[in-house]
């Protein structure tokens, strides 16, 4: 087997990596690079079929392309491929108002949908030559891991959780040949979630307490669901705004991919949907919780409250996710100041980061690699490789980190 990555190698984001065998190719994941300018990952070619592992867009974002110029299947958890549709939408909205261009024609995404082939965890399904079976990955849910069985198996974990959340089930390995290994927090670890969530819900509890608004930014896929759940155990209302309410409704439609959907949906239930601007004006009061979309601080209906409490100091600003460098979320945490309105303008509030992570901790990363106990691991999905590298050499008879474009050949 020879094997390339279209990008998501020695860098994160815009995953792209394609598996070629006897005249047949695979593509696992195709995304973007949501910063400023969007970076995309280089021209696929052609390909019989394509593997998505989940709908966040530095996975999903390229598919299009693949259904509209390939005319290829895309497989994926239902879970996946709707969530997908819906950021995918959204992301071409805002590369239009960006000035950016569009990556592909709107009607591309609709040829996605089309082209989708919903796929069941554990159950196995064949790809031409290929053999292939998808199980939990324990990112998001519907998030998927892909073992390929060609002339030898692969296991492609896509982005990787190991410890459960309230949302989702962690990840168990899987016997490979390869694995193809993601490495995000490559040389870093997380506190227990317990701890976080501690620390979490005491600085919820001290602001609503003070008498100020506690605005907590959250991205739309995973993590507002997550936090809802969180905030089920603080006495205050809660209310929830932005994309996260349509991504939650698509999740609660497909229970087997939550660890317990009753939870989320009486989370859910028991919060207030903020419907439009004239609501949003009135919901930033004293004493109460929002979580709102974007979890960077760029754009979205966060920023209509933090005009409205930025200046407050008994107010708080929770950070619950990976704030990349540029956005107004690095900024503030970086500086204590945001554009708002044209100008920069300093934050009172309090402001303080959780690390509410979606992704394998170093020492969990390399305990996952020793269950799948392959010959060959491959580490991508991170720009600083060397730290895991490193330790999977006790691991794996080979341990590789190539760049992107690079090709190499697989067992």
């Amino acid at each position: 087997m020879q094997a390339t990555f279209l990008g998501g190698a020695r860098e994160v984001g815009r995953l792209g990596f394609v598996l070629s065998s006897g005249g047949s190719s695979l593509l696992l994941d195709y995304g973007l690079a949501p910063e400023d300018p969007p970076l995309y990952p280089k021209p696929a070619p052609r390909v019989d079929a394509a593997l998505l592992t989940h709908a966040h867009l530095d996975h999903s974002g390229m598919m299009p392309v693949i259904a509209h110029e390939h005319n290829a299947p895309v497989y994926g958890t239902a879970t996946t491929l709707e969530t997908a549709d819906l950021l995918c939408k959204d992301c071409l909205k805002v590369h239009r108002l960006e000035g950016y261009g569009d990556p592909y024609p709107e009607f591309a995404i609709d040829q996605l949908q089309a082209s989708a082939r919903r796929i069941r965890w554990g159950s196995p399904f064949d790809v031409g030559s290929w053999h292939v079976q998808a199980e939990d990955s324990g990112h998001i849910p519907g998030s998927s891991m892909y073992r390929v069985q060609g002339p030898s198996s692969l296991l492609f974990t896509g982005d990787l959780n190991v410890p459960p959340t309230r949302l989702v089930n962690g990840a168990n390995p899987v016997g490979a040949d390869t694995l193809v290994l993601e490495g995000t927090y490559a040389g870093r670890e997380h506190e227990p979630r317990e701890s976080i969530e501690r620390a979490f819900l005491s600085r919820v509890r001290e602001t609503v307490e003070a008498g100020g608004v506690c605005v907590v930014p959250a991205f739309a896929v995973g993590r507002t669901q997550e936090l809802l759940m969180v905030l089920e155990e603080v006495d205050a209302p809660v209310y929830v705004d932005g994309m996260g309410t349509r991504v939650t409704e698509i999740f609660l439609k497909h229970p087997e991919s939550l660890r317990d959907a009753k939870a989320l949906k009486k989370a859910y239930d028991a919060a207030e949907r903020v419907k439009g601007h004239g609501h949003r004006k009135n919901v930033c009061k004293p004493g109460r919780v929002i979580v709102t979309t974007s979890g960077m601080l760029e754009g979205g209906p966060v920023i209509s409250y933090l005009k409205g409490m930025h200046d407050d100091p008994k107010s708080s600003v929770l950070l619950t996710g990976y704030q990349v460098e540029g956005t107004g979320g690095h900024e503030l945490l970086k500086t204590g100041r945001i554009p708002l309105d044209e100008r920069v303008v300093t934050v009172n509030a309090h402001v303080e980061k959780f690390d509410f992570s979606g992704h394998a901790g170093h020492s969990d990363l390399v305990s996952f690699a020793e269950g799948v106990s392959p010959e060959t691991v491959v580490v991508c999905h991170t720009d600083t490789p060397e730290p895991l590298v490193e330790d999977l050499e006790s691991v794996a008879s080979r341990v590789l980190a190539p760049a992107p474009g690079d090709v190499f050949d697989l067992p």
